[in-house]
């Protein structure tokens, strides 16, 4: 929610975290994992694909 809140507050349309269903489940949580150890650029890589597909026309 909070990241919801932060595009909007940036003038962003809502996120589209489709890329994270399906296939992208095992990417999306080793982001995760890799977070807890202080390690961002895999969740980096994630959420600028998340805005992206999120800025592409439907």
């Amino acid at each position: 929610m909070l990241s919801s809140l932060m595009v909007l507050q940036a003038g962003l349309p809502l996120l589209d975290f489709g890329i994270m269903a399906g296939t992208g489940k095992t990417a999306s949580i080793a982001a995760i994992q890799a977070g807890l150890d202080k390690h961002y650029a895999p969740m980096e890589r994630l959420f600028g694909k998340v805005i992206e597909q999120s800025l592409s026309p439907s």
